[in-house]
């Protein structure tokens, strides 16, 4: 008789945390409608990739690299059919808004994805063109209605931003990048969930180089093995998909941007 129901003792702590993070994955921007949002770009080389956003348990944020192509069994366009794969490009940006969770966390200058379909790519292309690359430079996005992309539209032209003054104000998941490279230079494991989540960069006494950078793509955002898909949208009802309107937390605009 299997026992793989269970465990005993500690050895399972480290693989759950994983697969919560593997199953949260990192924050992307989003605009309520009829807002504005401020946002810097890290960089400007989009990470672009199939990938589906099932409404699971009410949230919309369920997103998932398709499995076609690198897995026999593609378990996301079987379960969810194959006209929910959708082309996305990704970029790190840091979202110049300020705003409370619910447990009370206040969120400043974070480090998110913009997740921009095939229209907004084409867009962001041609401000990309226009501005001779985005790195360094902040946009203002805006959201008319539920009908617009949930990243907002328009990518107006603010202003340049030394990124590496930026590095002392930038936040993710409401704890300073600052205190994440701390920790990271106190222990071989929380380097390795750093190196894991960042593009970091060591310097000749292999001390982290204090700068912001892009979040690591190729690990966040490759396709999880199929059992894992499958955990993943257990129970799922095609019935219970309509139109896909993101809940995100609410911003509010800061005008006094240290950097």
């Amino acid at each position: 008789m299997s026992s793989s129901w269970y465990e005993t003792g500690f050895d399972g702590i480290n693989k759950e945390e994983e697969r919560l993070s593997s199953r949260w994955g990192i924050p992307r921007f989003w605009l309520p409608a009829g807002n504005t949002k401020d946002w810097v770009a890290v960089d400007d080389d989009f990470f672009n990739v199939h990938e589906h956003n099932p409404k699971l348990n009410g949230s919309w944020k369920n997103w998932m690299t398709c499995l076609r192509g690198v897995y026999d069994d593609v378990v996301c366009c079987e379960k969810l059919g194959g006209t929910t794969r959708y082309y996305v490009g990704h970029i790190t940006i840091v979202n110049c808004s300020s705003w409370q969770d619910k447990r009370g966390v206040k969120h400043e200058f974070e480090l998110e994805l913009l997740s921009a379909k095939l229209g907004s790519l084409k867009t962001l292309k041609r401000k990309k063109s226009e501005r001779e690359g985005l790195v360094g430079k902040m946009f203002k996005s805006a959201r008319d209605n539920n009908d617009s992309a949930g990243i907002g539209g328009e990518f107006e032209f603010q202003r340049e931003v030394d990124l590496v003054k930026m590095f002392e104000v930038t936040m993710y998941k409401g704890k300073k990048l600052s205190a994440w490279y701390d920790d990271a230079e106190k222990s071989e494991e929380s380097m390795k969930k750093l190196q894991d989540l960042f593009q970091v960069k060591l310097d000749d006494d292999g001390k982290l180089i204090r700068e912001v950078v892009p979040f690591n793509y190729f690990e966040q955002l490759k396709p999880m093995p199929p059992a894992a898909a499958k955990d993943m949208l257990f129970g799922f009802k095609a019935t219970d998909q309509d139109n896909n309107k993101s809940d995100g937390g609410k911003s509010g605009a800061d005008e006094s941007i240290p950097f």
